[in-house]
């Protein structure tokens, strides 16, 4: 598809045919994509819906320094208080001009010691501290400006998350490409076997790692592969395709299976029969037409997870 093209294109339509194009070139002896034609499509698919929605940058709390605002209170007053003396000694009372350059005298010596304080470490650190406020909240300021204008055009859009979502993923995907991830190419199978031997955790590191390489928008947590590691299975699986991302654990003292997600927003899923030939299946018909042989858990922080995992493997 060409660019000009791509910009009459509808958003699922322009998403459908450049998913398409990355799943030749990734199978087989599949075709070489265009990678600048790919980027270029990219971008039109994401002007689609309009960008990445802005976010406001932290600003941090305002600093305080009650002797540096006091101190600044005085210097104003003894500002004052010398153009008046100035004006004084301009007087035709001598006593008046006498008494006034005394005065002069004092209120100088005085206005030379805040000087001296003004150059103290602790003022010109706060007065750094102001500088940096008022650069942030600048940008604050105009961030929320470029936000109100986002959303006038934009904010309507009720499928926005969902098409960002996919949007991330045909780019992660997209530069996994380009990186050269896809070089060495596997059996499309949903599972791929890892021997006994290699469960350890160094492996577990070097997955992970694959993982964020491929999907650097995503967040994951570590330590659900780690907890099923240490349930002591005989297996291991990696997922591919549709469980791509997914870990089976195969168990000798139970036939139940785990199936676990490192990433956020993935629940781990057990199998209580057929993991192999039911893994083949979208997690959509799993859960539409097979949730009597299946769990799902879901790792959130009100409920214990791993508690609910061993007791669904009957371990």
């Amino acid at each position: 598809m060409a660019v000009e093209e791509a910009t009459q294109t509808s958003f699922p339509e322009l998403a459908k045919n450049i998913r398409a194009n990355i799943e030749r070139a990734k199978a087989v002896a599949g075709t070489a994509l265009d990678t600048k034609l790919l980027s270029e499509l990219l971008n039109v698919l994401e002007q689609k819906i309009g960008g990445r929605r802005p976010e406001l940058p932290p600003v941090s709390a305002k600093p305080d320094h009650s002797d540096y605002e006091r101190l600044w209170r005085t210097r104003r007053r003894l500002k004052r208080r010398i153009q008046a003396a100035k004006e004084a000694l301009t007087s035709g009372n001598e006593q008046r001009r006498n008494t006034a350059k005394n005065h002069l005298r004092e209120l100088r010596a005085q206005f030379a010691q805040t000087n001296t304080l003004a150059r103290s470490t602790s003022f010109r650190e706060y007065e750094a501290q102001r500088a940096t406020y008022s650069s942030r909240l600048a940008e604050y300021e105009k961030q929320r400006l470029a936000i109100d204008q986002w959303n006038a055009r934009h904010g309507r859009n009720a499928d926005y998350d969902l098409f960002r979502k996919i949007a991330d993923r045909l780019r992660a995907d997209a530069e996994s490409y380009m990186r050269g991830d896809f070089a060495i190419q596997y059996i499309k199978l949903p599972w791929r076997f890892l021997p006994s031997g290699h469960i350890d955790a160094s492996w577990i590191a070097d997955e992970m790692q694959r993982l964020k390489r491929r999907y650097p928008h995503l967040r994951f947590q570590a330590e659900r592969l780690d907890y099923a590691r240490r349930l002591g299975p005989s297996e291991v699986y990696r997922g591919e395709a549709e469980f791509d991302g997914y870990f089976a654990y195969v168990f000798r003292n139970t036939r139940h299976v785990l199936l676990e997600n490192p990433q956020e927003g993935n629940a781990a899923y057990i199998f209580k029969r057929d993991w192999k030939p039911l893994s083949k299946r979208t997690k959509q018909a799993l859960l539409s037409s097979y949730r009597y042989c299946i769990d799902r858990v879901f790792h959130r922080e009100d409920t214990n997870w791993k508690l609910r995992i061993r007791r669904s493997l009957q371990l």
